[in-house]
């Protein structure tokens, strides 16, 4: 049947994929807490891409909509025994295939680091991001992840600017 890629999901199984990919952030101390509320809130709008094989949840990132045209990646997640086999590529190929949009991530993973540059990112300091921007980015946070990923984990911000 091969990889089936979407962000679109029938109402009534909402629900049961919001607690997997809760069950997968808890496991995988690479990736940042999110809470079932946030979660849901993704699907509910739209800005989680999932790849699916037989019905079965393989990976999944969100793309979370900041202001004007700024979008960020968020929880780039593939099962452990699906990794390098190139369906995280095709997720992240899929969430950033808009070009008229313009994409951050932020991560203190030097492997993550790689693959973005790998697509294109460019390194860039929180203080060259528009100034609404940077204000909507860190106020959508909890002033301790802020001060975690800014100063302790020294996280790097990484842009792929929409084609114009």
């Amino acid at each position: 049947m091969g990889i089936k890629l979407t962000r679109q999901f029938e109402k009534k199984n909402i629900q049961d994929l919001v607690n997997k990919i809760y069950r997968y952030i808890r496991q995988d101390p690479q990736l940042t807490t999110r809470s079932r509320r946030i979660i849901r809130k993704w699907f509910l709008a739209q800005e989680i891409f999932c790849a699916f094989e037989n019905g079965k949840l393989l990976g999944f990132i969100a793309v979370e909509y900041i202001c004007d045209n700024y979008f960020e990646l968020k929880s780039w997640y593939v099962v452990a025994d699906r990794r390098g086999k190139d369906i995280g590529e095709k997720i992240f190929k899929t969430a950033i295939s808009d070009r008229s949009k313009t994409f951050i991530g932020v991560t203190f993973q030097r492997d993550i680091i790689s693959r973005l540059h790998e697509f294109g990112f460019e390194q860039l300091s929180i203080h060259k991001l528009p100034l609404i921007v940077a204000y909507r980015y860190i106020m959508s946070r909890k002033l301790t992840s802020v001060l975690k990923h800014f100063f302790k984990k020294r996280s790097t911000l990484l842009i792929l600017r929409k084609h114009e």
